[in-house]
């Protein structure tokens, strides 16, 4: 079984909060499209800045999203994990 590595990070919103482009954690992966493996989909969550509190809520909404396509937590590999 082939594993992804999310990437955890922070940068610039791709959004706005308040009207205003802010610092934020996120959570990246790429993965294939199951049912047509020659096209990715990205898996993409962000909260506002604060390292400590957000990566188990941006893990689990990672999580959220790989399920909705069909995967699992053990198809991923995590930063502090």
């Amino acid at each position: 079984m082939k594993k992804y590595e999310v990437r955890f990070d922070g940068g610039e919103s791709r959004s706005t909060y308040n009207g205003e482009i802010i610092g934020v954690d996120y959570m990246l992966v790429e993965v294939p499209i199951l049912e047509n493996e020659d096209e990715n989909i990205e898996l993409y969550a962000e909260l506002p800045a604060d390292d400590e509190k957000n990566y188990d809520e941006l893990k689990a909404e990672i999580l959220r999203q790989a399920k909705e396509h069909g995967y699992t937590e053990e198809n991923f590999t995590f930063w502090y994990d």
